[in-house]
């Protein structure tokens, strides 16, 4: 028996070729069993990102404009109303202006037919007291006198 002393941690001899080719053998069937579809996963997994990040992007431009179209529509919205609003108010005070035009009519038609109908009634009493007034005078004065009048 013979007892080989060696020194070197490492030792070349055939084994050390065979364990280099079964090591590279051992890795060449890895890279084609696991990296290699690994990187693939991961390249396509990247790509889905990137596809998912534009379509996010693309998402909040859309969100983007979508809230400047609302903007302008309300905006185009208020200055319609304001509008409507001004044309509704001139038409309130165009109406109000022609009814109290009306209105100063009509009091103005009664106040002249309040006036004619005064006029009328002061005329009619005018006379009734020119009929009553020679009896109320003959009564007056048979009174004050004492005997009647001989009329």
């Amino acid at each position: 028996m013979k007892i080989v002393e060696t020194i070197a941690l490492i030792t070349i001899n055939e084994t050390l070729i065979v364990q280099l080719v079964s090591f590279l053998l051992f890795l060449f069937v890895l890279n084609r069993i696991m990296i290699r579809p690994l990187r693939r996963v991961m390249g396509e997994r990247e790509a889905l990102l990137g596809r998912i990040s534009d379509d996010i992007n693309g998402a909040e431009q859309a969100f983007l404009d979508m809230g400047r179209q609302i903007e302008s529509q309300e905006n185009e919205t208020r200055k319609a109303a304001i509008k409507l609003r001004e044309e509704i108010e001139a038409s309130g005070k165009q109406t109000a202006a022609e009814v109290m035009a009306s209105a100063r009519e009509q009091i103005s038609m009664l106040k002249a037919k309040a006036r004619e109908e005064t006029k009328a009634q002061l005329e009619e009493a005018r006379q009734e007291i020119e009929k009553e007034a020679p009896m109320i005078s003959d009564y007056m004065i048979g009174s004050l006198l004492g005997r009647r009048s001989a009329s």
